[in-house]
C-alpha cells in the first residue's frame, strides 16, 4: 500500500520547516513570494493533497462548519432544507470548508445525545436551518461559536439569521401581475384560509382569499364567476368592504380534484427546474385540504 504523503514530506523536499509550509497551506501572509512559489510547486510534484490537521498548525481552525437541522425537519418529505444544506455544501467547497451535518432534537432536553463535533470541538461556526429552540442556541453560545440561523429568526436574542424577505417577494409578484393586466388578485394558503378577514386587511392589493379547501374556488375564479356567488371565498365588493360567502362542502371523491397537467404540459419548461441531488427536474404537486384544528401555524 502507497505511504499517504504528510506535510513533513513537503517541508522535507522545500528545504522547509513544517510551520512555514503550513503557513503558505493557509494562505497567510507572513511568506515571501518565492517561498510560497516553492511550496506550492513541491506540492504540485507529489501530488499532496493536505490534511486538515496540517492546515490547522498555523490557522487554529478546523476547517469544519456544522449544520443542525431539528429531526422533524429532517424527515419531511419536501427537500426545502436538503436545498439549503446543497448549498452550503457547494459553497463551503468553493472556501475549502468542510460540513458536518447532524440532526438533533427541537428542544436539548429532547435530544438523545449532544451533537459529537461540539465534544471535540470540531467545527468552527454553526448553521441552523429551521426553527429551533432557545436551549439550543444558549448552549451553542456557550461553546464561544458563531451561529447563523435560516429561515428563522430570534429578534430578541442577537442571533444572526437568513430569511427570506417575504414581504418584499409579495410586492414583486403583485407589481408584476398588475404590469400584466391582471386586477383582481386572490391569495391562498395555510394562513390565509384560516385567517381570511385579517389577509384581506392586510393589503389594499388583495382582494379576495380562499378558505379551506379551495382547489374548486380558485377553479371558479379562473372561470371569472361573480365572487359573491362563488363559496368558500372572503372576497372586497366594490366598496372594499368585506364579505364572507357560504362555506364550501369538503370533497367527498377525490378522483374530481381538477388538476393542472394540460397547463403544465402546455406552459411549463421543466429544464428550469434543478435539485442538486436528482438526475431529472422535479416538481411537486400539492392540493389542500385545509387545516380542521384552524391552527394558525
Amino acid at each position: 500500500m502507497k505511504r499517504r504523503l504528510t506535510i513533513r514530506d513537503v517541508a522535507k523536499k522545500a528545504s522547509l520547516s513544517v510551520s512555514t509550509v503550513s503557513l503558505v497551506l493557509n494562505n497567510k501572509p507572513d511568506v515571501s513570494e518565492q517561498t510560497r512559489r516553492r511550496v506550492q510547486q513541491v506540492i504540485a510534484e507529489l501530488g499532496y493533497h493536505p490534511r486538515r490537521s496540517a492546515r490547522g498548525l498555523a490557522s487554529k481552525a478546523s476547517g469544519n462548519i456544522g449544520f443542525i437541522l431539528t429531526e422533524d425537519h429532517f424527515s419531511q418529505a419536501e427537500p426545502f432544507y436538503t436545498k439549503i444544506f446543497l448549498g452550503t455544501e457547494f459553497e463551503a467547497r468553493n472556501h475549502n470548508f468542510y460540513v458536518l451535518l447532524t440532526t438533533v432534537g427541537r428542544t436539548l432536553r429532547e435530544s438523545k445525545e449532544v451533537p459529537r463535533f461540539f465534544l471535540e470541538q470540531n467545527v468552527d461556526g454553526v448553521i441552523v436551518a429551521g426553527k429551533i429552540s432557545t436551549s439550543w442556541i444558549e448552549y451553542i453560545r456557550d461553546w464561544n461559536l458563531p451561529v447563523i440561523l435560516i429561515d428563522y429568526d430570534l429578534p430578541n436574542h442577537n442571533v444572526s439569521s437568513v430569511v427570506i424577505d417575504n414581504r418584499r417577494g409579495a410586492s414583486a409578484v403583485v407589481e408584476h401581475l398588475l404590469k400584466r393586466g391582471h386586477t383582481k388578485i386572490g391569495f391562498i394558503g395555510a394562513h390565509t384560509m384560516v385567517l381570511p378577514t385579517e389577509t384581506l386587511k392586510a393589503s389594499p392589493a388583495i382582494d379576495w382569499v380562499g378558505r379551506k379547501e379551495f382547489d374548486f374556488t380558485c377553479k371558479e375564479v379562473a372561470e371569472d364567476r361573480d365572487l359573491a356567488t362563488i363559496a368558500g371565498l372572503s372576497y372586497k365588493d366594490k366598496d372594499g368592504r368585506i364579505k364572507h360567502n357560504p362555506e364550501r362542502e369538503m370533497i367527498q371523491n377525490m378522483d374530481t380534484l381538477p388538476w393542472v397537467a394540460d397547463v403544465y404540459r402546455r406552459d411549463l419548461q421543466i429544464e428550469k427546474y434543478f435539485i442538486g441531488y436528482l438526475l431529472h427536474p422535479y416538481i411537486s404537486m400539492y392540493t389542500g385540504r385545509g387545516c380542521p384544528a384552524q391552527r394558525k401555524s
